[in-house]
Protein backbone atom coordinates (compact mmCIF):
# COMPACT_ATOMS: atom_id res chain seq x y z
CA UNK A 1 0.00 0.00 0.00
CA UNK A 2 1.25 3.38 -0.91
CA UNK A 3 0.63 6.68 1.14
CA UNK A 4 0.96 8.35 4.54
CA UNK A 5 0.87 6.06 7.54
CA UNK A 6 -1.68 6.13 9.04
CA UNK A 7 -1.13 6.99 12.30
CA UNK A 8 1.11 10.24 11.24
CA UNK A 9 -2.17 10.98 8.45
CA UNK A 10 -4.49 11.13 11.90
CA UNK A 11 -1.93 13.39 12.94
CA UNK A 12 -1.76 15.46 9.99
CA UNK A 13 -5.55 15.84 9.83
CA UNK A 14 -5.98 16.65 13.54
CA UNK A 15 -3.77 19.85 13.19
CA UNK A 16 -5.16 20.58 10.26
CA UNK A 17 -2.01 20.59 8.05
CA UNK A 18 -3.05 21.35 4.68
CA UNK A 19 -6.00 23.85 5.82
CA UNK A 20 -3.43 25.51 7.56
CA UNK A 21 -0.60 25.31 5.00
CA UNK A 22 -2.89 27.07 2.53
CA UNK A 23 -3.44 30.06 4.82
CA UNK A 24 0.03 30.03 5.56
CA UNK A 25 0.83 30.27 1.36
CA UNK A 26 -2.16 32.58 0.81
CA UNK A 27 -0.60 35.33 2.57
CA UNK A 28 2.42 35.73 0.68
CA UNK A 29 1.35 37.14 -2.75
CA UNK A 30 4.30 38.00 -5.05
CA UNK A 31 3.81 41.02 -6.69
CA UNK A 32 4.51 41.30 -10.52
CA UNK A 33 7.93 41.88 -10.51
CA UNK A 34 10.95 39.67 -11.83
CA UNK A 35 13.05 40.88 -8.98
CA UNK A 36 14.92 37.65 -7.33
CA UNK A 37 15.22 37.17 -3.85
CA UNK A 38 18.43 36.60 -2.67
CA UNK A 39 19.54 35.50 0.70
CA UNK A 40 22.24 34.06 2.45
CA UNK A 41 23.29 31.29 4.40
CA UNK A 42 24.02 33.91 7.42
CA UNK A 43 20.58 36.30 6.94
CA UNK A 44 18.84 33.08 6.28
CA UNK A 45 19.89 31.30 9.88
CA UNK A 46 19.30 34.68 11.33
CA UNK A 47 15.84 34.49 10.10
CA UNK A 48 14.80 31.56 12.46
CA UNK A 49 13.35 32.28 15.97
CA UNK A 50 16.50 32.08 18.25
CA UNK A 51 14.76 29.21 20.18
CA UNK A 52 15.27 27.06 17.66
CA UNK A 53 18.64 25.61 17.29
CA UNK A 54 19.29 25.82 13.49
CA UNK A 55 22.34 24.14 11.66
CA UNK A 56 23.45 24.24 8.53
CA UNK A 57 24.07 20.88 6.87
CA UNK A 58 25.99 21.97 3.98
CA UNK A 59 24.81 23.98 0.46
CA UNK A 60 20.59 25.13 1.21
CA UNK A 61 19.78 22.48 3.49
CA UNK A 62 19.38 23.07 7.10
CA UNK A 63 17.68 21.41 10.01
CA UNK A 64 15.83 22.04 13.35
CA UNK A 65 15.80 18.90 15.63
CA UNK A 66 13.31 18.31 18.51
CA UNK A 67 13.82 14.56 20.50
CA UNK A 68 11.54 12.54 22.76
CA UNK A 69 12.63 9.70 24.11
CA UNK A 70 13.82 7.02 20.98
CA UNK A 71 11.67 9.84 18.64
CA UNK A 72 13.89 12.57 16.51
CA UNK A 73 11.69 14.92 14.97
CA UNK A 74 13.51 17.04 12.05
CA UNK A 75 11.95 19.50 9.97
CA UNK A 76 14.61 20.24 7.09
CA UNK A 77 13.96 23.41 5.31
CA UNK A 78 15.65 23.21 1.96
CA UNK A 79 16.64 27.15 0.32
CA UNK A 80 16.93 26.71 -3.26
CA UNK A 81 17.29 29.43 -6.07
CA UNK A 82 17.82 32.48 -3.99
CA UNK A 83 14.97 32.73 -1.41
CA UNK A 84 12.73 29.82 -2.45
CA UNK A 85 12.19 27.05 0.48
CA UNK A 86 11.09 23.95 0.89
CA UNK A 87 10.27 21.69 4.36
CA UNK A 88 10.70 18.44 4.43
CA UNK A 89 9.84 15.78 7.70
CA UNK A 90 11.72 13.33 9.12
CA UNK A 91 11.45 11.46 11.77
CA UNK A 92 13.93 8.81 13.13
CA UNK A 93 13.02 5.77 15.70
CA UNK A 94 16.01 4.68 17.25
CA UNK A 95 18.17 6.19 14.84
CA UNK A 96 16.32 4.72 11.95
CA UNK A 97 14.95 6.46 9.48
CA UNK A 98 10.72 6.22 9.63
CA UNK A 99 8.90 5.35 6.21
CA UNK A 100 6.18 7.63 6.98
CA UNK A 101 5.15 7.94 3.20
CA UNK A 102 5.52 11.53 2.41
CA UNK A 103 8.44 14.24 3.79
CA UNK A 104 8.23 17.33 1.93
CA UNK A 105 5.05 19.45 2.77
CA UNK A 106 3.51 19.77 -0.76
CA UNK A 107 3.52 15.87 -1.04
CA UNK A 108 0.84 15.53 1.79
CA UNK A 109 -1.65 16.53 -0.76
CA UNK A 110 -1.09 13.63 -2.64
CA UNK A 111 -2.99 11.53 0.48
CA UNK A 112 -5.15 14.14 2.20
CA UNK A 113 -8.54 16.06 0.70
CA UNK A 114 -8.22 19.47 -0.27
CA UNK A 115 -9.31 22.49 -2.19
CA UNK A 116 -8.15 21.78 -5.37
CA UNK A 117 -9.11 25.00 -7.44
CA UNK A 118 -7.73 27.28 -3.95
CA UNK A 119 -3.96 25.17 -3.87
CA UNK A 120 -4.17 26.03 -7.85
CA UNK A 121 -4.58 29.68 -7.25
CA UNK A 122 -2.15 29.76 -4.50
CA UNK A 123 0.53 28.09 -6.42
CA UNK A 124 -0.37 30.47 -9.49
CA UNK A 125 0.27 33.64 -6.36
CA UNK A 126 2.55 33.02 -3.81
CA UNK A 127 5.21 34.75 -3.27
CA UNK A 128 7.44 36.92 -1.32
CA UNK A 129 8.44 40.42 -2.20
CA UNK A 130 11.04 41.18 0.27
CA UNK A 131 13.13 39.09 3.14
CA UNK A 132 10.88 40.33 6.20
CA UNK A 133 8.04 38.04 4.17
CA UNK A 134 10.50 35.16 3.66
CA UNK A 135 10.93 35.32 7.50
CA UNK A 136 7.69 35.19 8.39
CA UNK A 137 6.91 32.97 6.13
CA UNK A 138 9.41 30.25 7.55
CA UNK A 139 8.83 30.84 11.04
CA UNK A 140 4.77 30.19 10.50
CA UNK A 141 5.98 26.91 8.35
CA UNK A 142 8.19 25.75 11.47
CA UNK A 143 5.20 26.72 13.80
CA UNK A 144 3.24 24.01 11.97
CA UNK A 145 6.32 21.40 12.63
CA UNK A 146 5.84 22.28 15.23
CA UNK A 147 2.21 21.74 16.31
CA UNK A 148 2.49 18.30 14.34
CA UNK A 149 5.71 17.39 16.58
CA UNK A 150 3.56 18.03 20.12
CA UNK A 151 0.61 16.29 18.48
CA UNK A 152 2.89 13.17 17.72
CA UNK A 153 4.28 13.31 21.37
CA UNK A 154 1.18 13.85 22.96
CA UNK A 155 -0.02 10.18 21.21
CA UNK A 156 3.58 8.66 22.52
CA UNK A 157 3.24 10.18 25.55
CA UNK A 158 -0.83 7.89 26.05
CA UNK A 159 1.14 5.04 25.41
CA UNK A 160 0.20 5.10 21.46
CA UNK A 161 3.05 4.39 19.31
CA UNK A 162 3.12 3.72 14.91
CA UNK A 163 3.38 1.03 13.60
CA UNK A 164 6.45 -0.70 13.07
CA UNK A 165 5.20 -1.64 9.37
CA UNK A 166 5.48 1.14 7.03
CA UNK A 167 1.87 1.35 6.21
CA UNK A 168 -1.43 -0.09 8.27
CA UNK A 169 -3.95 -1.70 6.12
Amino acid sequence: MEGIREFEKNILIEVGFVEKVTKIREQFLKNNSDEILKCDKKTFMAMVDPKYNLEHKGGGVFTLTKTFKNFTFILEPNKYSGAGLLFYIIILKDGIDQDIGFSQYGSVLRYLPYDKSRIEKTNRTFGYNALSEMKDYLNQMITLWEEFVEKYIEKLELGIEPPNTPYED
